[in-house]
């Protein structure tokens, strides 16, 4: 498209606030992002983050995700839980046959 828009000064200015916004939120989003990257080990908190698992749930599992007592504090490497959750991940239609592995994993420890 080619010409001229005339457009308000009003409508000019919400429309910079807004982009300024934006990019404001782009920037602590990608800050994130970043500090997440950094980051290979975990708290019990963070891992209750990342996993959205109860606080119970990580402590009854934490031998079978992998973990270090440091400074009394429970560490998680994220490269041991993503491990235990591709491990436990199954497909439609394999549920059946995983879920019983797992149990079986599970019983013999």
């Amino acid at each position: 498209m080619e010409g001229i828009s005339i457009v308000s000064t009003e409508l000019l200015s919400n429309l910079i606030s807004k982009i300024e916004m934006l990019g404001s939120q782009v920037q602590e989003l990608s800050a994130g992002v970043k500090q997440t990257k950094l980051e290979p080990y975990m708290t019990v908190q963070d891992l209750m983050d990342y996993t959205h698992f109860s606080r119970d749930w990580v402590t009854d599992h934490k031998h079978e995700i992998g973990c270090r007592n440091v400074c009394g504090k429970l560490m998680f490497k994220r490269k041991d839980v993503d491990s235990f959750m591709d491990k436990t991940y199954y497909k439609v239609g394999n549920e059946i046959e995983e879920d019983r592995a797992y149990t079986r994993r599970a019983k013999r420890k």
